[in-house]
């Protein structure tokens, strides 16, 4: 059988991996779903539905349809106190992702406590009374653990989900999330999995903006596919990234924005963050049968639309084209020193200057980066020990 990369480029976005055993299930995945900035006033006075209307008929086709919810909902958003990025939104969202049909809403993400714990509370609290099963947070170690178990089509699915450390790990008497802590997963699925389970984990990780992921994070996945995982879906960079088949398990490396407005510091970083895609798994008792990609571009409030002529095959190349990259090791590790390198010079150089301005607070602000997030730590190390040392 042909690889994936080039199943997709020749048969414009579809992809078979075996032949299917009956009964089989679609599972349709996305990437983040954000609702803050223009499309607050987006939804009101609009019939629940609108930011979704011109995917409804895929995702409500699906026998499961997941998606990563990186707004904090909240009966009264706020404007932020600083100048990071602010995700969070109104509780009209919830009529939103109801409307579209969302089965399972994963939220174990970097932006979870932007409200704070008493915002994480009130949105899974709001996401409860809407009926929307969430995964990957909680006021609790055990509550965020639990995944979320459904029934389709004659299939039984197991959903995980977790983030990457940024300061949002639940811990005892700390809302939170889950941490993608690779021990803690294998650990989860022995103790929650049931035999038949079609397991999906979803992770929020790596760095944004990048067209490859780490190659520590496909060494990640593809030892959860070893493990039994079935699905691998993955986001957080913000741009789509390829997929590969390993082991019979499917692994996506960054489903990208699927819902999401395009704040200027978006766009800037990269002109992909407004390309996205909607997949569709066909799955049988055994796992992943086949694929269907479905590009999806962001307008300029942040909505989900189908791309036409050009600008769809453009996008399903890029697809495809990055799924290729994953083949070359070399590649993907060039690609990740380089940012790596990026990473590391900015951070020395604006604590230098804050240092020599004696601008003590930023100065902390940039260590302290380092202090909450492993990922940024993990970055820093590799610049040295690659960059520097040639190990």
């Amino acid at each position: 059988m042909k690889p994936l990369f080039q199943q997709l480029a020749e048969r414009k976005g579809v992809a078979d991996i075996r032949t299917p055993v009956s009964p089989t299930a679609r599972l349709v995945a996305v990437g983040d779903l954000a609702f803050h900035g223009p499309l607050l006033e987006k939804v009101t006075g609009q019939t629940p539905g609108f930011i979704f209307e011109a995917v409804a008929a895929d995702l409500q086709a699906a026998d499961v349809a997941v998606g990563n919810l990186e707004s904090v909902l909240i009966r009264h958003p706020y404007s932020p106190v600083s100048g990071k990025a602010f995700l969070v939104s109104g509780l009209g969202a919830l009529d939103e992702l109801k409307a579209a049909g969302f089965d399972v809403l994963t939220f174990a993400n970097n932006h979870i406590l932007d409200a704070g714990a008493d915002g994480l509370t009130e949105t899974l609290d709001g996401l409860a009374a809407a009926a929307l099963p969430t995964t990957g947070a909680g006021r609790t170690p055990e509550e965020a653990r639990r995944p979320v178990r459904l029934s389709a089509a004659g299939l039984d699915f197991a959903v995980y989900s977790y983030s990457y450390g940024c300061g949002q790990i639940v811990g005892p008497g700390k809302p939170g999330c889950n941490a993608t802590d690779l021990k803690g997963i294998q650990a989860d699925l022995r103790e929650f999995g049931r035999p038949g389970d079609l397991q999906v984990v979803c992770l929020h990780m790596d760095a944004e903006f990048q067209a490859t992921p780490a190659p520590d994070r496909m060494d990640f996945c593809r030892r959860l596919a070893d493990a039994g995982v079935q699905m691998v879906l993955c986001h957080h960079p913000h741009v789509p990234q390829g997929m590969e088949v390993h082991n019979g398990s499917l692994i996506v490396y960054s489903l990208g924005n699927f819902v999401f407005p395009m704040m200027p510091y978006l766009m800037a970083a990269s002109p992909d963050c407004d390309k996205s895609f909607l997949l569709e798994v066909e799955v049988d008792r055994e796992g992943p049968v086949g694929i269907r990609v479905v590009p999806v571009v962001l307008d300029a409030s942040g909505r989900p639309v189908p791309p036409q002529g050009e600008a769809h095959d453009q996008l399903l190349a890029m697809i495809a084209e990055r799924s290729a990259q994953l083949a070359d090791p070399a590649l993907v590790r060039r690609n990740y020193l380089a940012m790596t390198t990026r990473y590391t010079r900015d951070l020395l150089r604006n604590i230098y200057w804050a240092v020599g301005e004696r601008d003590w607070a930023k100065a902390k602000l940039f260590l302290g980066s380092l202090r909450v997030s492993n990922t940024h730590r993990r970055w820093v190390r590799h610049y040295f020990r690659d960059k520097l040392l040639g190990r």
